[in-house]
């Protein structure tokens, strides 16, 4: 933050996209920083009068003022899921990751997924035991918020259908 000044001039409709849907509109996406680059995953929208889960990648160039739609395959097995929402997002170094969040409007199902994609070769990997990771992994969670200090990915809140009553 240099001037502590908000300014309303960021271009909501990238020029391009899967189906040329404006941009603006949507909701329950995720965002994080890489660089001069900001890339948005996922979301909600209102399309054709019904809600709709988004598979949509974007990056925003913040020097060029610039977007990209990125073509992300849609099969679970080599993204997050086609329609994410609700989900947590943040990066380290050049690679974004993506964790939880639901798929589905109606009564839709949380998930516990933790991906990696590298923003250099846009190749998305799922991260547990088989990829080396150790421990627990989280619980499926929606709407909850994350955070890197370092080469830590940090994870806060959210709901994982669990309802905690105070003592």
């Amino acid at each position: 933050i240099v001037s502590m000044e908000w300014h309303g001039d960021f271009p909501l409709s990238p020029p391009q996209g899967p189906d040329q849907n404006e941009f603006a509109g949507i909701h329950k996406h995720a965002m994080s920083l890489v660089g001069t680059k900001i890339f948005f995953y996922g979301g909600r929208r209102n399309m054709w009068g019904r809600l709709l889960g988004s598979s949509e990648f974007w990056q925003y160039d913040s020097i060029t003022q610039s977007w990209i739609w990125l073509n992300t395959p849609v099969e679970y097995s080599a993204s997050p899921s086609a329609t994410i929402q609700s989900h947590a997002m943040v990066s380290v170094g050049h690679k974004v990751f993506v964790h939880g969040g639901t798929v589905g409007s109606f009564l839709p199902t949380r998930l516990g997924d933790f991906w990696e994609c590298d923003t250099i070769t846009m190749i998305w990997v799922k991260l547990d035991i088989s990829t080396g990771v150790r421990g627990t992994p989280p619980n499926p969670t929606n709407s909850h918020a994350s955070t890197s200090i370092g080469s830590l990915v940090l994870l806060h809140g959210g709901w994982t259908g669990v309802e905690v009553m105070p003592p």
